[in-house]
């Protein structure tokens, strides 16, 4: 469930966002929180700098065991 990107955690812990011009972008942290508004950075395939993020949820975890496709 997406939440408002006000709420989201204030230190490195690793999100999903969604933005106005790219959607959602997965394994994000934020690099800094001024003024200006949050700014997210991945944690891999860098470097890229979000400043437009309205929304966020936690990163899903890995499927259960045992569960298959199709």
């Amino acid at each position: 469930m997406w939440l408002p990107i006000e709420t989201a955690p204030k230190d490195d812990t690793p999100v999903d966002i969604w933005t106005k011009t790219d959607g959602r972008l997965t394994d994000m942290y934020l690099l800094l929180n001024d003024e200006w508004g949050p700014r997210y950075m991945p944690l891999y395939n860098g470097p890229a700098f979000v400043d437009d993020a309205t929304h966020w949820m936690p990163i899903p975890g890995d499927p259960e065991d045992g569960m298959t496709m199709g």
